[in-house]
C-alpha cells in the first residue's frame, strides 16, 4: 500500500540536486532512472543509507518509503536525530540534523533499520539500489524549519533566534 498521498503533505518542497551530492541521511524524489520516468503518485521517494563503490561502480543505498507508514519513518528520523545539532532557520538539510555514520551505511542499517520492521522488511521490499550513473533526475526533499520542527518535536525558537529577537529589541529601545 501506497502512503505517498500522505507523504506529499510534509515532503516539500523540493529542489534539483546533482546525482553526486546525494547524501546519507536525506530523501530524495528518483523521478528518472536509466530511462524509466516515474511521476506524481508513482515517484520514487527514498530515504538514503549509503553510498558503496563496487568494482569501480558507484551505488547508493536507498529505503523506499513509498509504501513505509510516515509515522513510522518519522520515528526513525527522531532516533536519529543529533541533537547536539541544533535546528535554526538556516538548517543545511536533514542529514546536517542527524547522527553520523560510516559512508557506507551499514551501521545505519545494521543498528536502526534493519530490525525495524515498520520501515524495512521483506514483506515491504522497499531495499533499493542505484547505479550512480543511472540517476538522471533527482530532488531532496528540502523540509520547511516549522514543518521540520513539528516531525522532530522541537520547539523552533531556538535559544540563539531568542537571544537575537532581545538583542534587537534592545537596540530599538536605544
Amino acid at each position: 500500500m501506497s502512503y505517498i498521498n500522505q507523504y506529499l503533505e510534509f515532503l516539500k518542497p523540493e529542489k534539483r540536486v546533482p546525482k553526486a551530492q546525494m547524501k546519507q541521511g536525506n530523501i530524495y524524489r528518483i523521478v528518472r532512472y536509466g530511462g524509466d520516468t516515474k511521476r506524481g503518485l508513482g515517484a520514487r521517494y527514498v530515504f538514503v543509507i549509503g553510498r558503496v563503490v563496487d568494482k569501480g561502480t558507484i551505488k547508493i543505498h536507498c529505503i523506499k518509503i513509498n509504501d513505509v507508514i510516515p509515522s513510522a519513518l518519522i520515528q526513525l528520523i527522531r532516533k536519529l536525530r543529533d541533537k547536539s545539532k541544533p535546528l535554526t532557520k538556516d538548517y543545511k538539510d536533514l542529514a546536517s540534523l542527524l547522527k553520523s555514520f560510516d559512508k557506507e551505511g551499514k551501521r545505519l542499517f545494521d543498528g536502526f533499520i534493519k530490525n525495524n520492521r515498520a520501515v524495512y522488511s521483506y514483506k515491504l521490499g522497499n531495499y533499493r539500489t542505484y547505479i550512480l550513473d543511472k540517476l538522471q533526475y533527482i530532488s531532496e526533499v528540502v523540509f520547511e524549519y516549522e514543518e521540520l520542527g513539528k516531525l522532530l518535536k522541537e520547539t523552533t525558537n531556538t535559544k540563539a533566534e531568542i537571544k537575537e529577537v532581545l538583542k534587537e529589541d534592545r537596540s530599538e529601545n536605544d
